[in-house]
């Protein structure tokens, strides 16, 4: 009995986390149009391609922590933005030069 409150609770702790996550992204995506600009802006070899699927594709999101996000475009580009509300801050090119 004892180890069934503590599973109990060890799946309420995992299932808040993961509330709070569906939280800390949806926070995010408003910035998707300003940090698709950043993107474009700070990456000028950009082949015509590869901007307008920038401009046209949803990111990837994910969050390494609650300081820093990571929009990607597979293949494409990364780009690093402060916590909600998303500013950018940086972008990694993944093409080669």
């Amino acid at each position: 009995m004892r180890y069934k409150l503590h599973l109990f609770v060890l799946l309420a702790v995992l299932s808040s986390g993961c509330v709070s996550n569906r939280q800390f992204f949806a926070d995010c995506r408003p910035a998707v149009p300003a940090v698709r600009d950043y993107a474009i802006s700070h990456l000028p070899a950009l082949s015509e391609s590869d901007r307008q699927v920038i401009a046209t594709t949803e990111p990837s999101l994910a969050q390494a922590n609650y300081i820093q996000v990571y929009f990607g475009w597979s293949n494409i580009c990364t780009v690093v933005s402060g916590p909600p509300p998303c500013q950018p801050l940086s972008v990694i090119g993944w093409r080669s030069k």
